[in-house]
């Protein structure tokens, strides 16, 4: 089967599948993914872009390691995701709306998960956003557009 064809029987498969709501996902089944070759290259280079401030671009990566897997063990991939989106929302579209949904949906799925995941300090990332969303809501619109973007955090592995 060519890979176009491949690529669309999976997006039917996804699309018959019923996601499950973040509250249906319970802590205890949430285990370390297992890398692929192909992990590792999309999530090292998916770190980089984002530390680079490339959010959309490391949201393409890691979205492709997120294809790969199950439900429950790519929630930790949707939390980077919007995350990232949330940061791209921020520093390059200026939607102010757009970074705060998303905020809102990378910390719920990121709660899940400890501290560390994957060499991710994921209570650093946690508390980032939270630090971010304080910081722009006592903001006027004007201040909000000039934000600092070199204030957003770089993930770091352990």
């Amino acid at each position: 089967m060519p890979d176009k064809h491949k690529k669309y029987v999976f997006s039917i498969q996804n699309m018959l599948t019923r996601k499950k709501k973040v509250n249906e996902i319970h802590r205890s089944s949430l285990k370390e993914i297992v890398f692929t070759k192909e992990d590792e290259v999309d999530f090292g280079a998916g770190i980089h872009l984002f530390n680079e401030q490339h959010f959309w671009h490391a949201h393409e990566c890691w979205e492709k390691i997120w294809q790969r897997h199950s439900e429950d063990e790519r929630i930790f991939f949707q939390g980077i995701i919007q995350l990232a989106a949330a940061y791209h929302h921020l520093a390059t579209k200026k939607s102010f709306l757009g970074m705060m949904n998303n905020f809102e949906k990378a910390k719920t799925k990121l709660e899940l998960f400890p501290k560390i995941y994957l060499g991710i300090n994921v209570a650093f990332l946690l508390e980032k956003i939270d630090e971010v969303k304080i910081e722009l809501l006592a903001l006027t619109e004007q201040q909000w557009s000039e934000f600092d973007v070199s204030k957003l955090p770089q993930i770091t592995l352990k």
